[in-house]
């Protein structure tokens, strides 16, 4: 399946495709406006990513609330430009001038390195972008009426292009640590799960130790504990302030049993008519 169909009948399809159509004419078309900045000058590469992603976020939005009519494998981005496409029927490696392979290169280790992600986006779409829709009408469906053009999002193949280019930004944007890309290579993965088996087994040998442990040596250990705690002499040790503190605290306990008053009147604040009165007198 190369074509959907759908961009034919739905509105948030038509609306889409037809908004594409618009940011690639001069002018615009269908109401909407074309790109902000012309391809190749600043801000063009940053805008030229910007949009299509937010194109096919849009487009997976709607196939997902539509119980994924079209199957999300066909509508995947790709991880890599294809081998097919690498041949001279489509102009690989070199095309109007344009070295496709070392873009490639130059892209996928950004070396010489990309001052910004705008620089990056207006290096892609001006080298592989441009060829690769034309590649893929020659290569891989040649009846496929949309790819080549303005309305390329009806074609599938949009979607795994653009998916490609979004994966660029995105790798671009967030680059992948030294200590991370040892952990995705086979030897780090290996080396990893290597730790935690050394971790596990040492784990699983002081478990072992600890249950081989002749009783007798918690039983001694408890002895010990005992005879520290019967020979403290409780009496010599309290502070005496700790002793009064208790003795008030049980005398306040019974009296709060009774339901009388534990504040005694000498500790009672001077509140109310009191206080009032002496206020007057100080005025006077």
């Amino acid at each position: 399946m190369a074509t959907i169909t759908q961009f034919q009948t739905d509105p948030l399809l038509i609306e889409l495709l037809e908004r594409h159509h618009a940011w690639h004419t001069l002018g615009g078309a269908h109401g909407f406006p074309p790109r902000q900045f012309p391809a190749g000058t600043p801000n063009s590469g940053r805008e030229f990513f910007q949009f299509h992603h937010d194109m096919i976020t849009q487009f997976h939005v709607w196939n997902n609330m539509n119980s994924n009519v079209i199957p999300p494998a066909q509508v995947a981005g790709w991880n890599a430009i294809p081998a097919a496409l690498k041949v001279p029927a489509t102009g690989w490696p070199v095309s109007n001038g344009v070295d496709l392979a070392a873009a490639e290169t130059r892209i996928t280790t950004n070396n010489p390195l990309f001052a910004n992600d705008d620089e990056l986006g207006i290096f892609v779409e001006s080298t592989i972008h441009n060829w690769i829709h034309g590649a893929v009408s020659v290569a891989l469906d040649p009846s496929d009426p949309f790819i080549a053009g303005f309305h390329s999002p009806q074609s599938t193949y949009f979607y795994q292009i653009h998916g490609l280019v979004d994966m660029w930004w995105n790798r671009f944007l967030h680059p992948k640590t030294i200590i991370k890309d040892i952990i995705d290579t086979n030897v780090g993965k290996v080396f990893i799960q290597e730790v935690i088996k050394q971790k596990e087994i040492k784990e699983h040998k002081e478990i072992k130790e600890f249950k081989e442990k002749d009783p007798k040596e918690f039983k001694e250990f408890k002895e010990k504990d005992k005879d520290l705690v019967e020979n403290i002499d409780l009496n010599q040790k309290i502070n005496p302030e700790i002793l009064k503190l208790q003795a008030r605290i049980q005398s306040l306990e019974v009296l709060v049993k009774k339901g009388a008053p534990f504040i005694r009147l000498n500790e009672r604040p001077q509140v109310g008519k009191q206080v009032v009165k002496r206020v007057a007198r100080k005025k006077r």
